[in-house]
Parts: C-alpha cells; sequence; structure tokens
C-alpha cells in the first residue's frame, strides 16, 4: 500500500490546497495515537517510533515495513509513503489521524490502480464501509 497528500498526487488540481508536508515525527505522532507500529525500511538514529513489543506483533495493528520519501518539488516533509505487508486496517486508522493535520491523503495499492481519498473529518469505520475500500477492515 502507498500513501501520498493528495495535493501531491493532484498538483494542478484547484480544489485541493496545497499545505505543508507531514514530517517523518508527523507519522510517526500518527502512528502512536493510532495504536499501530511499524518497522522503517532506513533507520532514523535518534528517532523513537512506535515498534513491535517484546512479546511479538500485532497483526492487526502492524503498518509493516514503512518507506519514507521526500519530493523536494513540494517543500521538505514526506511526499510518499510505502508500506510492505501491512494490515489495511492499521493504515486506515494511521492515515485517518494523519489527514486531521497534514490534509487530505490518498490510500493507493500496490499497482497504483485503485485509491481511496481520505478527508480530515474521515473515520476508519466510516471509509471502510465504502465500496471503494476493498482492503476490509477487522472488528474488535
Amino acid at each position: 500500500m502507498h500513501v501520498v497528500p493528495r495535493h501531491v498526487a493532484f498538483p494542478d488540481d484547484p480544489a485541493v490546497s496545497s499545505r505543508a508536508l507531514p514530517t517523518v515525527e508527523d507519522i510517526v505522532a500518527a502512528a502512536r495515537a493510532a495504536g499501530t507500529h511499524l518497522t522503517l525500511w532506513d533507520a532514523m538514529p535518534g528517532l523513537d517510533y512506535p515498534g513491535c513489543s517484546p512479546d511479538g506483533c500485532v497483526r492487526w495493528r502492524d503498518l509493516g515495513e514503512v518507506s519514507l520519501h521526500t519530493d523536494d518539488q513540494f517543500g521538505s516533509g514526506i511526499a510518499f509513503a510505502g508500506f510492505r505487508k501491512p494490515s489495511p486496517s492499521a493504515v486506515l486508522d494511521l492515515v485517518c489521524i494523519l489527514a486531521r493535520t497534514a490534509g487530505p491523503m490518498l490510500i493507493i495499492d500496490e499497482c497504483f490502480c485503485h485509491g481511496v481519498s481520505i478527508g480530515p473529518d474521515d473515520q476508519p469505520a466510516e471509509v471502510s464501509a465504502r465500496p471503494e475500500w476493498t482492503w476490509g477492515y477487522p472488528v474488535e
């Protein structure tokens, strides 16, 4: 799965206002607030991110292996995040929280052929009920 801010995906769309990109710290804070855990592909010394507990990972809270990418065209910050082997519900929870501060986001599948827009007011249960959300969502 991939996540990208909408203004990065659609830079010429006047309905999508440009804004500051989320920082690594913003993404880590959203992951922590969502109760998810991750493994970063690129080590970032000094960054305290929510990894698996010593007792092991909780599969449906796992963001998988996360790769964060910048794009100077859109300013400093993270313009694209890739998730390898994530729980889709963990990604959805993270992005719903991240969209509150970073603005509208897109969750895109591995082949870049299907995506779901997430707005600042969207809630995971509501998004997972949409026909375009095809990845499932666990109910506790």
